[in-house]
């Protein structure tokens, strides 16, 4: 079986447990618990006053960072194969949307996707920095109106993505994160189930709203 690598991230902001996000508010935990699926949970927040039923243009990254392996001057990439299952993923689904992909600076969101295996870690939205190289140290992120949360569980192997739009900088020179994503499942099981579970947690994460509205 294939991990991502683990090293200590570094805390942002507690706020809740994801699986009690998805178990209080969202409702996304499945039934039961007999298989290792069904602990897998997907949790989703969003800027309710953001039009996503715009034909935006969007970019994605070249591969999914690895959080834990990552440091701000060496960048990690997880395995090819379940990075590749992530961004086929997200790309399908905002295809579906009428979403077109184009190269980052002629996009109008800019998808942001890392992974991490260790439990009960936050993680720190400064790590996307490297993303806008071009930007400069002073520039950083936003969460409006809505604070990401303490990204964590009882379980290993979780994705987050975000959504960004960087012609919505602020007077702070932040760009706004309009949609949050963290999946969060067991690494148990062979690779082929693992992927499997990657695009099911996916379609779920984009079942929700405001792309299911």
């Amino acid at each position: 079986m294939k991990h991502f690598k683990s090293r200590q991230l570094t805390f942002f902001k507690r706020l809740v447990f994801l699986s009690s996000l998805c178990l209080f508010v969202f409702g996304c935990y499945p039934e039961g618990g007999e298989y290792v699926e069904d602990f897998d949970v997907v949790y989703t927040n969003y800027e309710a006053n953001f039009n996503f039923g715009t034909n935006y243009t969007y970019s994605l990254p070249i591969a999914v960072v690895d959080l834990d392996a990552s440091s701000d001057d060496d960048r990690e990439f997880i395995d090819p194969d379940y990075s590749d299952a992530i961004l086929d993923g997200i790309a399908s689904h905002l295809n579906d949307l009428g979403w077109t992909k184009v190269d980052p600076e002629n996009a109008d969101i800019v998808i942001l996707a890392g992974a991490f295996d260790q439990n009960f870690i936050a993680y720190n939205p400064w790590w996307w920095d490297w993303y806008y190289p071009w930007y400069g140290p002073d520039w950083g992120w936003y969460y409006p109106p809505y604070y990401p949360g303490y990204v964590s569980g009882y379980s290993t192997g979780s994705v987050i993505i975000q959504m960004t739009v960087p012609g919505d900088v602020n007077s702070n020179n932040e760009v706004p994160v309009v949609w949050l994503g963290a999946l969060d499942g067991l690494l148990e099981g062979g690779e082929s189930n693992i992927i499997s579970r990657i695009t099911t947690n996916i379609d779920q994460a984009f079942n929700q709203p405001p792309f299911n509205n």
